[in-house]
């Protein structure tokens, strides 16, 4: 039975890299509010991709492990994890799940943009691509998650 989610519209390549839990921080201006904490969210990867983080890459899958060997992370772990799941570097719609931590300004943070909010996720998990119209800030959205996943 579909259940109403707290969503949030990311940029590729960043969605599909919380999507497969190599990134566990989002970076915001703002922080959620406390009442989003231990809530599971849906990662939805808008249509316009971050030009800024392509790395000279020609695709979006290039760029993420760009970024992922930049910020010292392990490469190895990023491409199996990638084995399958493809589709969470699609662009307009929903392409991964998971836990809102917390909300931190800790500045060593490995993925934490300086003077940000990072969005602390844990339990990261790639869903189905579902196309979906996203919207700025969180927005609540209807899905039905799979029992395989």
């Amino acid at each position: 039975m579909p259940k109403l989610y707290p969503t949030l519209s990311i940029r590729q390549p960043w969605a599909g890299l919380l999507a497969l839990g190599i990134k566990p921080i989002e970076n915001r201006s703002w922080c959620a509010n406390p009442k989003y904490y231990k809530e599971e969210f849906l990662f939805h990867a808008g249509k316009l991709v971050d030009r800024d983080a392509m790395c000279g890459g020609n695709s979006i899958i290039d760029a993420a492990e760009c970024l992922v060997s930049y910020v010292g992370g392990d490469v190895i772990e990023f491409k199996n994890r990638l084995i399958g799941n493809e589709h969470v570097f699609n662009c307009g719609g929903i392409v991964g799940r998971a836990t809102l931590a917390g909300c931190s300004y800790i500045r060593s943070a490995r993925w934490g943009r300086p003077n940000q909010n990072h969005w602390v996720f844990t339990c990261a998990s790639p869903v189905p691509f579902q196309p979906l119209k996203g919207r700025l800030g969180i927005f609540m959205t209807n899905f039905e998650v799979q029992k395989n996943e």
